[in-house]
């Protein structure tokens, strides 16, 4: 089912309010909103108009989706020609390798007839179920703490400096094998 709330358009194509009957006055002073918390870094705003710049994508404000779709030497602004850019946007986002080629090709299939934005739910709902089914990756990481029990091995410069009192205690440097980690951070 195609999505009736979706409006494709081409980098460095304008937007008008009222163009058609989706885009309104309430949709254009949200982007206007947007575009002023991000420096005016994805868009240009004229008189009741968006200029969209050289960024592709999707932005989603009041109930509709704006895919953003590249624009390289399309001169024809007819559906083929925007299924034909978002299957290469696809191809992009496949070898950019930011997301994995399996999970773009099998969202691709199943969604064809709607955005950009659906796949990247669809790719997250999968990493999520990854995430449940297998849980985070541990990794050994080192520490430093001064402790009760003498784990790992002792730092002899902060027994000496911090522990001279304290002869109950030990500062030991060792090895936590855990989930906290760079890769979740």
């Amino acid at each position: 089912m195609k999505n009736k709330k979706l409006i494709q358009i081409f980098e460095h194509q304008r937007l008008k309010v009222n163009q058609n009957s989706i885009f309104n006055e309430k949709h254009f002073d949200l982007l206007v909103k947007y575009n002023e918390k991000n420096d005016n870094k994805f868009f240009s705003v004229g008189h009741k108009s968006i200029l969209f710049k050289e960024y592709v994508g999707v932005i989603q404000v009041a109930g509709i989706t704006i895919e953003i779709l590249p624009k390289a030497d399309n001169n024809k602004k007819d559906k083929d020609n925007k299924d034909k850019w978002q299957k290469i946007l696809f191809d992009m986002l496949k070898e950019s390798r930011h997301i994995q080629t399996e999970s773009i090709s099998s969202a691709n299939l199943k969604l064809r007839s709607n955005s950009i934005l659906d796949l990247y739910f669809e790719i997250f709902i999968q990493e999520i179920e990854y995430l449940l089914h297998t849980g985070l990756v541990k990794k050994y990481r080192r520490n430093s703490d001064n402790l009760n029990v003498l784990k790992g091995s002792l730092n002899i410069s902060k027994q000496i400096n911090i522990n001279t009192i304290h002869k109950e205690r030990f500062f030991t440097n060792f090895t936590v094998y855990d989930k906290n980690h760079l890769l979740h951070n």
